[in-house]
């Protein structure tokens, strides 16, 4: 009689030990820090953390953003930056981080004033084409563009070159195309484009 009742009793203990360790386990991570330096004009003010090209999350300039993550090499990419901002440091990045300890990156990104350019198409003749593209620098950013229409389109300070392209075969591009614009900070380039059509 005296075993019976000690049976259940060891069976309980040996089953609290063995959830007291699995739990032990489970919440042993490390930490992540992650740092988004920016300079320059313009600044872009959030931008988003990927780790291991699956968990995303949102960052704000100049805060540390902190991540709870296991041991293993982890890689990190930076993204949700805006056009008139280039990052300057390697992205992704990849560290490796020790159980229990903390690793940190931090991303460097420069901001520049966009310039401005305004566009315009005219276009004359039988069987006009209804719509072309603005092409920048080949496919870098491409814009519909009607046949009769002017746009204004913000770009990042720098040299490009803009085409008109996807022109019907019965219309020609008067003068010159693709044209070349040089960018400056809270500058505005015109570019006007002149197509003639005729009869099919």
């Amino acid at each position: 009689m005296r075993r019976l009742r000690l049976l259940p009793v060891l069976a309980a203990g040996l089953f609290v030990a063995a959830c007291s360790a699995q739990s032990t386990a489970t919440v042993q991570t490390a930490t992540l820090d992650v740092h988004v330096n920016v300079t320059g004009t313009s600044m872009d003010t959030t931008f988003t953390i990927t780790v291991d090209g699956s968990h995303t999350y949102a960052v704000t300039t100049g805060q540390d953003a902190s991540f709870q993550v296991s041991e293993t090499t982890h890689t990190v990419t930076l993204g949700g930056v805006a056009d008139n901002c280039t990052i300057q440091s390697a992205n992704p990045q990849s560290i490796q981080i020790a159980l229990g300890g903390t690793a940190t990156l931090s991303f460097d990104v420069a901001c520049t004033t966009n310039g401005a350019v305004v566009v315009t198409t005219s276009t004359t003749g039988q069987n006009q084409d209804d719509q072309y593209t603005l092409a920048f620098n080949t496919d870098y950013y491409t814009v519909p563009v009607g046949p009769q229409q002017t746009l204004t389109i913000s770009l990042p300070v720098g040299t490009y070159s803009l085409a008109l392209t996807d022109v019907a075969a019965n219309c020609t591009v008067q003068g010159t195309n693709p044209v070349s614009l040089d960018l400056v900070q809270d500058s505005v380039a015109t570019v006007s484009f002149q197509v003639a059509c005729t009869a099919p």
